[in-house]
């Protein structure tokens, strides 16, 4: 453990049962109950000197103690009694803009579906949106969407002159309700 970890963690001392109660017989019974009886600051000692066990007057070998981690708050940490796992449940900036680049591949890639295109026909993408920080997020991560789109993505007014639209769909991004219409066009000469 280290000083972060204490923070989100508490201890306790569980005992190899079989091999201790050989060995000690009926004092077993005084150690559980005084193992019970231990503050935090004490089990914590006995973990960062585990070859100074003492417990009702008993040293206990270190191979015969484990020591159980408990989350101190269920809401962001769980633990298995070996492992604490804590989650940091801020949302970066990026991390949300990377959230609206990939939800647009994910909104181009099922309109292409819904307007039967196959993986090998190319698309052009267009996007109007009056939202400037989705814009910016989408700028932010324009290699990824050329690379997972096959072509870059462009913000326009209106869609382009001498294409007619086989496909279209307003959708909402992201929690803070960004919009932008999905269109699929073709030129009129096809």
């Amino acid at each position: 453990l280290d000083e972060n970890e204490l923070e989100y963690v508490n201890l306790s001392l569980h005992f190899d049962r079989a091999t201790l109660g050989r060995s000690l017989g009926r004092a077993f019974q005084d150690v559980l109950r005084t193992a019970n009886e231990l503050t935090p600051e004490q089990v914590m000692q006995f973990y960062l000197h585990p070859s100074e066990i003492v417990v009702a007057g008993q040293h206990l070998p270190e191979e015969t103690v484990v020591f159980v981690k408990h989350a101190k708050y269920d809401d962001v940490s769980s633990s298995d009694g070996t492992v604490l796992v804590k989650l940091d449940t801020e949302v970066t900036q990026e991390a949300a803009e990377e959230f609206l680049a990939r939800e647009l591949v994910n909104r181009v890639q099922k309109a292409r579906q819904k307007g039967g295109l196959a993986i090998e026909d190319r698309v052009h993408v267009f996007i109007m949106t009056e939202d400037d920080e989705l814009w910016h997020a989408l700028a932010v991560h324009r290699e990824m969407l050329q690379g997972r789109l096959g072509t870059e993505a462009r913000r326009v007014d209106a869609p382009p002159h001498g294409a007619r639209c086989f496909f279209d769909e307003s959708v909402t991004l992201g929690a803070k309700d960004a919009r932008l219409l999905v269109q699929l066009l073709v030129p009129d000469s096809e």
